[in-house]
């Protein structure tokens, strides 16, 4: 319980740190560079799934598990975050992502469909139905 704990104090310093920054915009001029970059928001979606991992247990993965693809987002989430210190990871990712079957018209629901957006990971992919087998080959990756 002690690791625990240690990492919930992490978290929730890394959050309010963040919350009073975002807070301190409004009343100081000396935070006029402040702005949210995508690396912002890789961190604190990955930070948020942390907390809740932390506080609700095996709880929380039996609900995101249970949400349509929500445990398959937050395996980009992860890859992008590491992504940040690892480049290789993200083309590794790309290359599954090229290579799992694509959304027909006139075909099931199945597969993944690719928009316009090559430069961003998350706008890029739409997941109809990755399922556990995308999730855990992203995972994969962040295990390598």
């Amino acid at each position: 319980m002690p690791a625990q704990l240690e990492q919930l104090e992490n978290l929730q310093d890394a959050m309010t740190t963040r919350r009073n920054r975002r807070n301190e915009f409004f009343h100081s001029t000396s935070l006029l560079d402040l702005n949210i970059s995508p690396r912002n928001c890789v961190e604190t979606f990955c930070d948020l799934f942390a907390y809740g991992q932390l506080l609700f247990k095996d709880d929380w993965q039996k609900n995101v598990e249970a949400t349509r693809n929500l445990d398959t987002m937050y395996e980009f989430l992860r890859l992008e975050k590491a992504g940040f210190s690892d480049p290789c990871l993200l083309p590794r990712a790309m290359k599954i992502i090229s290579n799992w079957p694509r959304n027909k018209s006139n075909a099931a629901r199945k597969g993944v469909h690719l928009t316009e957006y090559p430069e961003d990971m998350h706008l890029r992919l739409c997941i109809t139905h990755g399922g556990k087998e995308l999730r855990d080959k992203l995972r994969a990756l962040l295990i390598l």
